[in-house]
């Protein structure tokens, strides 16, 4: 099922695009496609469809202990949940992007667009500062970005490095 884009481009790069667009409406930067980090949103879109982790008490940022990689309960100001969070990138995709991540996770309990998901984003101080590069993350400059989209879950990861496999 496509979702929002046009049917020739997958509903993770419609997003990514959406996004771009409107950094460039900013003055910023577009950032190149990565692969591997979209492989490393759709592996989180699944989970979180799968294991909801508001359920277990823990934000969209977290991973469940039902795949290959280190689960995590994700709580904002832990350290050690941040890290894990982090660290998906390189755990995930290996040496395709053996860097961090950041990832901004935008939910709806229906008809999630690549627009809408853009609009709750702008609307998250803490998620839009990564997204347009401001406050804490002003010196941060975007070399790779990767997502993923669903009814419900809009997923994005931004990375400090270019993806090897560009």
């Amino acid at each position: 099922m496509v979702l929002g884009g046009c049917a020739s481009v997958p509903p993770g790069e419609a997003l990514s695009e959406t996004i771009n667009e409107y950094r460039e409406r900013q003055g910023l930067a577009a950032i190149p496609w990565s692969p591997a980090l979209a492989e490393v949103a759709e592996t989180h879109l699944d989970d979180i469809e799968t294991h909801d982790p508001v359920g277990r008490q823990c934000s969209l940022h977290s991973w469940s202990d039902s795949g290959a990689w280190t689960p995590c309960c994700y709580r904002a100001g832990d350290p050690v949940s941040a890290r894990c969070m982090r660290d998906k990138p390189s755990e995930l995709t290996e040496d395709a992007y053996p860097h961090p991540g950041f990832e901004i996770v935008a939910w709806r309990s229906e008809a999630m667009t690549e627009e809408t998901a853009l609009d709750i984003w702008r609307r998250s101080p803490a998620h839009y500062a990564v997204l347009a590069n401001e406050g804490v993350w002003a010196h941060r400059e975007w070399q790779a970005m990767g997502a993923a989209l669903s009814e419900e879950y809009a997923i994005v990861w931004f990375g400090p490095e270019p993806d090897s496999e560009e």
